[in-house]
């Protein structure tokens, strides 16, 4: 799936414009013996929560020149609780070490992605 391309899951009714954060959970190729599964799991996962919890919902993903990136809208006022969400995921998918956490503002054109998590973290954030 192409960068920001839709979720299997995404349907327009669930997309609100007060979703204006971008969510990016970046995890580098081979910490699986299944990489597309984990991030299919991973997707499913942060979708069920990120929805049962009004955070936002999961948009896409992609994976290829050696990673695999989950993309979520979330509502500015829900990012701290969906981040620790998210991160916990990671956790229990035992990915936490080798993953990063990205932000982006989506009412700036210009914007680019900031990596939040692990904090701490220097240098530009890459989408591969």
């Amino acid at each position: 799936m192409a960068c920001g391309g839709r979720h299997p899951l995404w349907q327009d009714t669930r997309v609100d414009d007060d979703m204006t954060l971008q969510m990016v959970v970046q995890v580098p190729m081979g910490v699986s013996d299944d990489d597309l599964g984990l991030r299919h799991r991973l997707e499913q996962d942060l979708d069920q929560a990120f929805d049962a919890k009004g955070f936002g919902l999961v948009d896409g993903g992609d994976i290829g020149s050696g990673t695999m990136n989950v993309f979520a809208l979330v509502r500015p006022q829900h990012w701290g609780a969906a981040l620790r969400t998210a991160v916990g995921m990671l956790g229990d998918h035992g990915i936490d070490k080798s993953a990063v956490v990205a932000k982006r503002d989506l009412t700036d054109d210009d914007a680019m992605p900031v990596i939040v998590w692990p904090e701490g973290s220097e240098g530009p954030f890459r989408y591969w």
